[in-house]
């Protein structure tokens, strides 16, 4: 038979080896827990971080998009300016030739 202080001991050991269990099982449980906030934290920045290059992304195609079509609208200008001078220099060289053709004509 056991003394009642083995019995004590025993019993004491065997509610320390539960409770060593049971807060075991608690720690295991935070950890993946934790685990899960983490990953769940780093999949919400992969994400954000994602959204924003393909904003930046954007962003950068508009600007592009805008350069050429100044770009296609100052050539357009520029075109239509030189043909003007072009109509201009004409017109003036059909006045010089008339008022010379007039003032050789008797």
């Amino acid at each position: 038979f056991k003394s009642a202080r083995q019995k004590h001991e025993t019993a004491q050991s065997n509610l320390t080896k539960e409770s060593e269990k049971k807060s075991g099982g608690a720690k295991k449980k935070k950890m993946a827990l934790q685990k899960e906030v983490d990953a769940t934290r780093k999949t919400q920045e992969e994400t954000a971080k994602a959204a924003a290059a393909g904003a930046i992304a954007a962003e950068t195609e508009h600007m592009r998009t805008t350069r050429h079509c100044i770009r296609d609208i100052a050539f357009s200008q520029l075109a239509l300016h030189a043909r003007g001078m072009e109509i201009f220099t004409e017109l003036m060289s059909e006045i010089a030739l008339s008022e010379s053709s007039a003032a050789t004509a008797p």
